[in-house]
């Protein structure tokens, strides 16, 4: 199952995506070792730090991120833009204001923007050579 899937199957819901998150987290050994890394990655940063989740597909990292350290600002970049448009409509109905979500390639990414941390986690095997 792909995240379009598992985004399609989730819905607008905001308690079906948490729903979803969790078990995405709990079921998925991937999930597990990102989340270990990423806390370890971060264990040393103060709250005010720039993350970009490269290729965020539902946006549970950059979500889970923007949630636990609130003065981080968090960017998602994803091609695919209905899940883009899902990860916006979610962080307005949660109120969030220190994430967004953009459409866009990895490949044309502004070498002007910086990030102090970036994942880029099942997103290679999709670059055209």
């Amino acid at each position: 199952m792909t995240s379009k899937d598992v985004a399609r199957f989730i819905g607008k819901s905001v308690w079906w995506r948490k729903i979803g998150y969790a078990l995405i987290t709990a079921t998925t050994l991937r999930e597990w070792y990102i989340k270990t890394k990423l806390a370890k990655i971060l264990e040393n940063k103060n709250d005010n730090f720039t993350f970009l989740d490269a290729g965020s597909g539902i946006g549970q990292h950059a979500i889970a991120i923007s949630e636990k350290y609130q003065k981080a600002k968090v960017d998602g970049i994803e091609w695919d833009h209905e899940q883009v448009e899902d990860c916006n409509y979610y962080v307005r109905k949660t109120g969030k204001d220190n994430i967004r979500f953009f459409q866009g390639d990895l490949a044309d990414l502004e070498k002007s923007e910086k990030y102090d941390v970036m994942l880029c986690s099942s997103v290679l095997e999709h670059i055209d050579q």
